[in-house]
């Protein structure tokens, strides 16, 4: 636990820390000794303290279920990171006897995320990204105005064949930059 890329912290019912990871230190500059018997709460911001307590109470009435969210945490310079979370109420457990909580810091990820957004965005072509299940997970600007009636949103939508024959060949991929192969028609 102590080299781990994730923070692990160890809560009590109050949500005092009782442990937490040498992890913590590198993604909110508080010392181990500073964070240790203090409350959890006093580092989060204002603006999300209520959906904590409601996860918090989400928690003690649901052990052993692990819970999710992103929250915003203050580094010991007082700017606020957004971080992913994960705990799960173990406090029964005799051999935890606490919540389990693990963060990471995604601020910088997510800063990446919105560039390479603007970048694909500002590309003429049609860019698009789409995961496993054949889905839209993304789409730049141009794509709505250079595909074919209906202009429905695609985002969240699977489909078979995506755009018309005038602009199959300038479909950029996302991975290699170049145009993509037109897809072959699917008429089943």
């Amino acid at each position: 636990m102590e080299h781990s890329s994730d923070a692990v912290a160890l809560l009590d019912e109050t949500g005092a820390i009782t442990y937490v990871s040498q992890a913590a230190t590198r993604l909110l500059g508080y010392g181990v000794p500073e964070l240790t018997g203090t409350n959890a709460f006093g580092f989060l911001h204002p603006d999300d303290l209520e959906l904590a307590q409601r996860l918090c109470q989400q928690l003690l009435d649901q052990p052993g279920t692990p819970i999710r969210t992103e929250l915003r945490a203050r580094h010991k310079d007082g700017s606020y990171h957004l971080v992913e979370a994960v705990a799960v109420n173990r406090l029964d457990d005799p051999a935890v006897g606490a919540v389990v909580a693990n963060w990471r810091d995604i601020t910088e990820r997510l800063r990446a995320e919105e560039l390479l957004k603007q970048v694909i965005d500002a590309d003429p072509s049609l860019v698009f990204v789409k995961d496993w299940d054949g889905k839209f997970t993304l789409v730049n600007k141009p794509w709505p105005w250079r595909t074919p009636p209906p202009r429905r949103p695609c985002l969240g939508r699977a489909t078979r064949t995506s755009t018309g024959t005038k602009t199959r060949s300038r479909i950029t991929c996302v991975t290699t930059g170049r145009s993509c192969p037109a897809p072959a028609e699917d008429h089943s």
